[in-house]
């Protein structure tokens, strides 16, 4: 600075030397005047920064001390979905020959989305019905026909008794010879065993319990021709089309997709470094593209039990959480991504600073600078709620930090204790 101003005053010489001999005599001591002013001035600038030892001082930049609010968060990103959501698929290898619905209908539980070719599967059951009512029939037959049988057998072993019950009295009697009374014991055992060999029904019994299962399965399988929804909700996806098998869909996927969009949710996984900060109930800021810069908020409703790993290529385990959507009126729409930003803690009317304003000392201690009578000052402070760029700042001794005292901005933490600085200060 003070070379500049040497030169101006060589140019302003050299130039006043150019004037005629007229005009020199009479304009030299009004320059003389002018230099020696400029001068004066040059010397008490140069002084003032120099601090009066011929140094430079070091310049701080101050701004006022105030008090705000100020949170922790967590931010995460993950997917908006729908609070509940189903798949509708079927197993029926039938032609779809009805498509009731569309994306972005609201349907009902038990509402039909579609019915399906039924006329092969009537046919089945025709054929099941008349099977089933035959073994039905065969069952009852041979129940009669061993009713009737049984019905003999046991006569032909109640004369059979009788008559051996006759000849044993006249065995007994001498009227009868014990030839005589063995045919008769004999042709007793013959009529029981006669009576105890009729066959079984047992196999007709499972024929036609078999036939009525089938039956059944096929009248099952009919009411699957007509599609229904499982929940309440909007039909997101619909993956299928008319005169296509219902068991065929595009890519695999299920005939429909429906979401209960009346309530939103992000299922977000968080690091296990991380999930001790996270309680139920936190609030949560939850901001998207779709949302044109402002913001909804939301709750943790769930944190799951247990974790996973995160990745193939990683060890870090990951836990989920649910965070549930508050605001059902604002834009957002499930499938697209937002960010969250959970309130881990927050304060209000609490002193606020940069955190570049902090800055640790040798001795380990936290401390802002403030500047006094010209010179550094250092107050020791605790650091308390921190967000991304600010920090609650706590006074170790009470009273040290006053609201609009003025902090050094980003300080130098190698600046001693009453340090003369220059001082430039912003609101």
């Amino acid at each position: 600075m003070t070379d500049t101003k040497e030169q101006d005053l060589d140019a302003l010489a050299e130039e006043m030397m150019k004037e005629t001999p007229g005009k020199k005599k009479k304009k030299k001591k009004k320059w003389i005047a002018i230099i020696l002013v400029v001068v004066l001035v040059i010397g008490v600038l140069v002084v003032k920064n120099m601090g009066g030892n011929g140094e430079q001082l070091p310049m701080v930049q101050t701004k006022p001390l105030a008090k705000g609010a100020i949170m922790q968060t967590l931010s995460l990103n993950g997917p908006i979905s729908g609070t509940d959501s189903v798949e509708v698929v079927s197993n029926l290898h039938a032609e779809i020959q009805e498509i009731l619905v569309k994306e972005g209908d609201k349907v009902e539980e038990g509402q039909v989305l579609a019915r399906l070719d039924s006329s092969e599967l009537e046919r089945q059951i025709t054929i099941a019905e008349n099977e089933y009512n035959l073994a039905k029939a065969t069952y009852q037959e041979k129940l009669r026909e061993n009713a009737v049988y049984t019905q003999k057998a046991s006569a032909a072993c109640e004369t059979a008794q009788t008559a051996l019950n006759r000849v044993q009295a006249l065995y007994d009697s001498g009227n009868a010879s014990l030839v005589e009374l063995e045919a008769a014991k004999t042709t007793l055992s013959d009529a029981i065993r006669e009576r105890d060999s009729v066959a079984g029904c047992e196999s007709f019994a499972l024929q036609a319990e078999n036939s009525r299962l089938s039956l059944e399965q096929k009248q099952e399988q009919l009411k699957d021709t007509e599609i229904i929804s499982q929940i309440s909700g909007t039909v997101v996806r619909v993956n299928s089309k008319v005169g296509r098998f219902a068991d065929k869909t595009e890519n695999d996927r299920p005939m429909f997709e429906i979401e209960n969009l009346e309530k939103l949710e992000m299922e977000i996984p968080v690091s296990e470094y991380y999930i001790g900060e996270i309680k139920l109930g936190q609030k949560v800021i939850i901001t998207a593209d779709i949302l044109n810069g402002e913001s909804v908020e939301g709750t943790v409703t769930a944190i799951s039990p247990t974790g996973e790993v995160k990745s193939a290529s990683s060890t870090e385990r990951v836990i989920p959480i649910t965070i549930q959507i508050s605001d059902t009126s604002s834009a957002l729409i499930a499938g697209i991504n937002a960010k969250a930003s959970i309130i881990l803690d927050e304060a209000e009317n609490t002193f606020i600073v940069q955190s570049s304003d902090v800055v640790q000392r040798a001795d380990g201690s936290l401390a802002v600078a403030t500047v006094e009578n010209g010179g550094i000052k250092w107050i020791p402070v605790l650091c308390g709620i921190e967000s991304d760029f600010e920090v609650e700042i706590i006074p170790v001794e009470e009273g040290s930090i006053v609201e609009g005292m003025q902090i050094v901005s980003n300080p130098n933490g190698n600046m001693a204790e009453g340090m003369l600085v220059s001082v430039i200060t912003t609101e």
